[in-house]
């Protein structure tokens, strides 16, 4: 995929939620890996509050939906789901990040928080989050290049998969069908380098 075609996907991501122009260019830059966090677990909420608001095609529901709980059995992520908008390996890596977010934010101390720490003072949660964050991948080969490169690099793979699900919310907002094909087609590349 060329820099031109993931500009396109992050510009269409970037319009879709009124962010400002080469956010997510800066979020996958972020040195704080707490700030990161963070940010993407807003980023990914907001979507999908989005995305089921549009759903409901009710614009008086938007403010009850905005306050929904993320994860749980009435959750944005559990109606989502029933709804077909998002797919199992959604809701898992969703879920896994969530479980993450939290546990950084109920301990001030967490906020040295960095994944190589994480990696080895929380194992499992992290081999959960690699997991879940590999499973997007199309092919067992790129699955586990996934899962080897989150051990080396999970800011870049968690980033790479949360433009996926923020895709899934960008696409429902698009007003023709050629806006729908081309970011298709610009998240088919990027499908292949993953």
């Amino acid at each position: 995929m060329s820099d031109e075609q993931l500009k396109r996907i992050l510009k269409y991501i970037e319009d879709d939620l009124h962010l400002a122009p080469q956010f997510l260019v800066r979020l996958s830059a972020e040195k704080d890996a707490w700030s990161f966090v963070i940010k993407a677990h807003a980023l990914l909420e907001t979507a999908l509050s989005q995305l089921l608001s549009s759903y409901l095609l009710d614009r008086r529901l938007a403010d009850p939906v905005r306050y929904l709980p993320m994860g749980g059995k009435a959750s944005k992520v559990s109606f989502l789901k029933a709804t077909g908008l998002l797919s199992s390996q959604d809701e898992t890596f969703i879920n896994e990040l969530s479980s993450l977010r939290n546990w950084l934010v109920h301990n001030v101390h967490n906020i040295r928080f960095d994944f190589q720490t994480f990696s080895v003072e929380r194992p499992r949660d992290a081999a959960r989050l690699g997991k879940a964050a590999s499973a997007f991948g199309g092919s067992k080969e790129v699955r586990a290049t996934l899962r080897e490169q989150f051990s080396s690099n999970p800011r870049h793979i968690i980033w790479l998969m949360m433009l996926v699900v923020l895709t899934k919310s960008t696409r429902a907002s698009l007003q023709t069908e050629d806006e729908r094909k081309d970011l298709e087609t610009q998240v088919r590349r990027l499908y292949e380098i993953l």
